[in-house]
């Protein structure tokens, strides 16, 4: 998913970590790896910045189930002691990070031990959690199963709602499994940063297609449940006014509470990932666009403003949160877009991007 920076911190510590690796089998073609880490709710997270939580983030994992082409989790991960240990391990059967899914041990407990070692008085302030910052939290309906008995832990013992962030189509499946006084602390959202089907399957891989999970949104919105978007990382079209236009017409964005919208960054070899697999796919024009923005940083700010007013111009700004990494030299005009929903990180962040939502 394209929602990390590659200084954010997950909350693993690298010395809380005690190395353990085994293999678990697979899931859906994919081996899955278990290290033993201690932190899985990470408390102060950057993801506040991006007003998607008001700090705390809880991840299952460190390694998705699915293949996205632009993901760059390896790129937050790769320094924790444990990964480092899983790599070597990986390399020795000739397999790379993107090639297995990653999953925490036993987390539920470690979970539900942060919170009933914690003494701050936030355990009772209202406020939001995110998950996840690195892994898909209901890309199987097993790894859903598991994300509603970590919302329950997160709902019985603290007054905090739960953000959630897929690529599946598992919801219902946490839905289900969380008793009803509970579901308006929920929060669902899908990420849709393409709704065309064809496209999606060269960069999205394994994952719900978009029509699915727009199906599954639009369900949970009409049994009243809480929904939020997250368009990202948008690619640069030749076509972003009326791509823009499709896409929140696609949402309903009035029974959206927010809705996010990002560009695709250069972090790691996401970029070059993604342009290899637009290629091949024959998506030629999108492809040259992608190296032409990942090239040069004028052309990419040029790409991001045009995408900034393209959605703009389609979400009232109430609801728009347009993730910006800003420089020195751009900070000036986006911090003069807040008011029309530009949400500013990196230059200036922890000054000028308050929890809003």
């Amino acid at each position: 998913m394209n929602i990390l920076h590659q200084n954010e911190d997950d909350g693993v510590v690298d010395d809380e970590i005690k190395v353990s690796i085994g293999c678990l089998g697979s899931v859906g073609g994919k081996p899955r790896y278990e290290i033993n880490v201690d932190a899985i709710i990470n408390f102060n997270s950057k993801f506040r910045e991006k007003d998607l939580c008001t700090g705390w983030t809880y991840s299952l994992g460190s390694g998705c189930h699915f293949n996205c082409k632009f993901c760059y989790v390896w790129s937050i991960v790769r320094q924790h002691t444990a990964v480092k240990m899983l790599l070597a391990e990986l390399e020795k059967k000739n397999l790379k990070f993107e090639d297995v899914c990653v999953v925490r041990h036993a987390p539920l407990e470690k979970m539900r031990q942060q919170l009933l070692r914690r003494r701050s008085p936030d355990i009772h302030t209202p406020g939001v959690v995110f998950t996840s910052p690195l892994v898909d939290c209901a890309a199987t309906k097993d790894f859903a199963l598991q994300t509603a008995a970590a919302d329950r832990i997160i709902l019985e013992l603290t007054s905090k709602d739960v953000r959630h962030l897929s690529k599946g189509a598992s919801y219902c499946t946490i839905i289900d499994a969380i008793p009803e006084r509970f579901h308006d602390r929920l929060i669902f959202g899908y990420s849709l940063g393409t709704i065309e089907g064809e496209l999606a399957s060269a960069i999205e891989g394994r994952t719900a297609s978009p029509s699915r999970r727009l199906a599954e949104l639009n369900a949970l919105q009409d049994r009243g449940l809480r929904t939020y978007g997250m368009v990202c990382p948008v690619m640069p079209r030749a076509d972003l006014k009326d791509y823009a236009k499709r896409v929140i017409h696609a949402h309903r964005v009035e029974h959206l509470e927010h809705i996010w919208v990002e560009p695709i960054n250069v972090r790691g070899e996401s970029m070059t990932n993604t342009r290899d697999a637009l290629t091949v796919a024959g998506f030629n024009d999108l492809a040259a666009r992608v190296e032409a923005v990942s090239a040069n940083k004028d052309d990419w700010e040029e790409y991001a403003r045009e995408l900034f007013h393209a959605f703009a111009a389609v979400i009232p700004p109430e609801k728009y949160r347009f993730l910006q990494y800003a420089t020195r030299a751009t900070l000036p005009w986006w911090t003069a877009q807040r008011a029309r929903g530009a949400v500013i990180l990196g230059t200036g962040a922890e000054t000028l991007s308050p929890f809003r939502s």
